[in-house]
């Protein structure tokens, strides 16, 4: 009775450890989306910035071509 009660103990720690552990992993893979999505909407706004500079760069060039002509 003892050695089984010791196991069911042993058992319920393991499931309170693993409870917590997976508790943990969670809140590192929520905090992960959410630097994800950060991430993704930084890139987004740095493409829109490349995209605008190189249209303006591309003014520029037909500018010049226009007055070297």
């Amino acid at each position: 009775y003892e050695a089984e009660k010791t196991r069911c103990l042993n058992f319920e720690r393991l499931i309170a450890r693993d409870e917590r552990r997976v508790s943990h992993l969670d809140s590192e893979l929520k905090q992960a989306r959410r630097e994800l999505a950060e991430l993704d909407e930084k890139h987004r706004k740095l493409i829109a910035q490349v995209k605008a500079v190189q249209a303006e760069l591309a003014l520029v060039q037909e500018e010049k071509a226009t007055i070297q002509e």
